[in-house]
């Protein structure tokens, strides 16, 4: 749902430098005699472009990120409301990069108090994502090996991640960001999420 209250715009993007050939859309809503909700849908785009490589050694088992410096960050907001959900691409240029950590600081937190096991845990993916698949709250939509890349871990991913059953909610603030690759070893893939939240109207 994506109540409001004096009205609201749909833009469609094109980010690519292909032209759309077509596009299909259909806009539903309904009118109500008072606004149903103080919460508005919010969706939040950022991307993290890759960077050199630092080495495997840098994503030893014993390496620690516990502020999430160079970490992707899927969402930084301030308010009322709560996380409905993201979905993440990643251009990951070598093995490792989904051993990297969700991290959640809720309400100004100085450490997470939502840390992850890994991006293929967070997906639903354990063990790694070595098909696409489509489950109601989460799966991989899309992948695509790239020739050349040798690792069977290497391609462009599209991974997402609803929290309709399990919402996460916030009164002040959120932070939300991911590892690319465990402490960050596979800064050299590119990152791209789309955040999913509510948050109260002022």
């Amino acid at each position: 749902p994506m109540p409001y209250a004096k009205g609201a715009r749909v833009v469609i993007e094109n980010g690519s430098d292909q032209p759309l050939r077509s596009l299909y859309y259909q806009i539903d809503y309904q009118k109500w005699p008072a606004t149903p909700s103080p919460m508005r849908f919010h969706a939040t785009h950022r991307r993290t472009a890759p960077e050199a490589h630092p080495g495997d050694a840098a994503g030893r088992r014993d390496a620690r990120n516990p502020d999430g410096r160079a970490n992707h960050v899927i969402l930084d907001v301030r308010g009322r409301g709560h996380f409905a959900g993201v979905s993440l691409s990643v251009d990951g240029a070598g093995g490792g990069w989904w051993e990297g950590d969700e991290m959640f600081w809720i309400d100004g937190e100085q450490r997470p108090s939502i840390a992850g096991t890994g991006t293929e845990d967070y997906f639903g993916g354990a063990w790694g994502f070595r098909r696409e698949y489509c489950m109601p709250f989460h799966g991989v939509s899309y992948l695509e090996k790239v020739p050349g890349r040798k690792d069977w871990q290497a391609g462009l991913y599209t991974l997402y991640r609803f929290h309709q059953p399990d919402p996460i909610p916030f009164t002040k603030s959120l932070r939300i960001s991911i590892e690319r690759g465990h402490n960050n070893h596979r800064r050299d893939s590119a990152y791209s999420s789309v955040a999913f939240y509510y948050l109260e109207a002022r």
